[in-house]
């Protein structure tokens, strides 16, 4: 992974972070945190923040450059543009909750139901785009199964030196303090076990073992599901914020900017000198209290200064980075909605969206396969492996059906598609439902054609002896008077 963020304890701005090679890291002696792991976990410590939108410091920086004296009294603005950016694109991943198949259907929607797994998907999501990794720990406690999403600060995952596609296992590692006292415990996943071990910090490095114990997984496999946002890196990869964090901040310092000379312009006052008067206190001129002032020949009236072309300018640069902010985030404006999207059917509206759909699409990539092996690893964990599992995931846009319908309507007529696959298209049906279906419209048809002899005859109210019956019309008195005639 590439830092993009200097840490103290680095030289450069943009540095490649180290990845554990043994698990002798965590014998005593040794310094907590991981030394090779800080600069990382800095990085990640600032992601988090990015995300919260609690990144006041690094605006407030960036301001001392424009305002070294001022730089206090502005008003920061945060525009919370990273989570907006993560919540966009989710809503393009999963729009609505993705369907789950496996050998037992009845099983697998039990198990999403017990473990909450669309929130699982939705924490494992973010990470993947927030920090460029995302951690899943399986565990089975007083016979619930359970998956957590961790934090990525807190995983090292140990490579074979020999070979870095080879994870050895993984250390999920975290402190905490009881009683005055500083503790880190560390959980060592491996194939088939996990062991779990207590060591007391002093002087910030591992100290007495003070409890360890192990526990048998019975599966062949670390019960810790990973993934990487970039599928070239080997382990750590960058954060989808890099992408675009300094466009971001230069928005949010352009707009703190904007808002303080809005401010100054109400406190820069000009006018004749006869409008100033001597502050004996301060020795001093102010302007004069009082609500009216004389204003003699040729004396131009007392006004505020402001710095319109300033802030026309300052608005026109941040439009200019919002549209970088689309290109190098993979969203859109359409996206978000803002201004007048003209988009007249789904499939204008699609191609309004193809950049972030497609990015929203790579991600799914990303997480499919990783959330369909921590079900089966659950399942296992549970009692029963479930096998084939399979997932569809389908985007928020809403279907439009009157497009679609005329699509459909248009290939059928034109002898390019048949009744039946239209059908299963347009109800996202199957074969056997989609016969039924055509069945029912059939039946439905010759119902309509074959009318009943008092909807073809209608009998005619003002003639009693009318029947409606087109055998009796030469019983109808009026017809063999108007025959007669």
């Amino acid at each position: 992974m590439t830092n993009f963020i200097k840490t103290d304890n680095q030289d450069d701005e943009v540095c490649d972070f180290d990845v554990l090679t043994s698990f002798s890291v965590m014998e005593q002696g040794q310094p907590y945190p991981f030394k090779s792991q800080i600069s990382r976990i800095q990085a990640y410590d600032l992601l988090t923040k990015m995300s919260d939108n609690e990144h006041k410091a690094l605006v407030r920086e960036e301001l001392k450059i424009a305002y070294p004296d001022d730089v206090k009294e502005i008003r920061l603005i945060l525009t919370n543009q990273y989570d907006n950016t993560n919540e966009a694109l989710a809503d393009l991943e999963y729009g609505e909750n993705p369907d789950f198949q496996a050998s037992e259907q009845t099983a697998i929607d039990d198990l999403i139901k017990q473990l909450d797994f669309n929130d699982v998907i939705a924490c494992f999501d973010s990470h993947l785009k927030t920090y460029g990794n995302a951690v899943l720990k399986l565990r089975r406690e007083n016979n619930i199964v359970y998956i957590d999403n961790i934090d990525p600060r807190f995983w090292f995952p140990v490579i074979d030196p020999m070979n870095a596609k080879n994870i050895l296992g993984h250390i999920i590692a975290f402190d905490y303090t009881e009683d005055k006292k500083k503790y880190v415990k560390f959980e060592i996943h491996t194939a088939d076990k996990v062991e779990t071990r207590i060591h007391l910090i002093k002087n910030d490095k591992i100290d007495a073992l003070i409890n360890i114990f192990e526990a048998n997984t019975g599966i062949n496999e670390p019960t810790i599901i990973w993934q990487k946002l970039n599928p070239k890196d080997i382990i750590f990869s960058d954060s989808d914020f890099q992408k675009y964090a300094s466009i971001v901040t230069s928005m949010e310092v352009e707009l703190s900017k904007i808002g303080y000379n809005l401010d100054k312009q109400g406190k820069i006052i000009y006018g004749p000198d006869t409008a100033l008067e001597l502050d004996p206190k301060t020795n001093q001129y102010v302007l004069r209290k009082g609500k009216y002032m004389a204003l003699h020949d040729n004396e131009a009236a007392p006004g505020v200064i402001t710095f319109d072309a300033q802030i026309t300018a300052s608005i026109d640069y941040v439009n200019k980075l919002q549209e970088q902010y689309y290109i190098s985030s993979g969203t859109s404006a359409a996206l978000y909605a803002l201004g007048s999207i003209n988009a007249p059917s789904g499939t204008a509206l699609k191609r309004l969206l193809q950049r972030p759909l497609s990015k929203a699409s790579k991600l799914v990539e990303r997480i499919k396969p990783r959330l369909e092996k921590a079900l089966q690893l659950a399942s296992i964990l549970n009692g029963k492996e479930l096998k084939n599992i399979t997932s569809n995931w389908k985007d928020g846009l809403v279907g439009d059906e009157t497009e679609d319908t005329t699509n459909y309507n248009t290939r059928v007529m034109g002898g390019w598609m048949s009744k039946k696959s239209a059908i299963m298209k347009m109800e996202n049906i199957d074969d056997k439902a989609a016969e039924k279906e055509l069945v029912q419209i059939d039946t439905e048809k010759q119902a309509e054609t074959v009318k009943a002899l008092d909807v073809l005859y209608p009998p005619d109210t003002n003639n009693p002896n009318d029947s409606g019956n087109p055998d009796n019309l030469n019983n109808n008195t009026d017809n063999k008077n108007i025959g007669n005639k």
